[in-house]
């Protein structure tokens, strides 16, 4: 996601004073390895979570 930003493709905007939330879910089969991205993903959510 880092050379996204860094390509200018990809950005995160602040709102003040809006709060959004939306509910993610990511099903993969049993023992499947996931892509890269997608664990990147899924940890940039995680974190997201832990901050609130």
């Amino acid at each position: 996601m880092r050379e996204y930003v860094e390509w200018k493709q990809l950005s995160r905007v602040y709102v003040e004073g809006i709060q959004l939330s939306n509910k993610i879910a990511v099903c993969t089969r049993r023992n499947e390895t996931l892509p890269a991205a997608l664990q990147q993903f899924i940890e940039l959510c995680r974190q997201s979570l832990n901050n609130n």
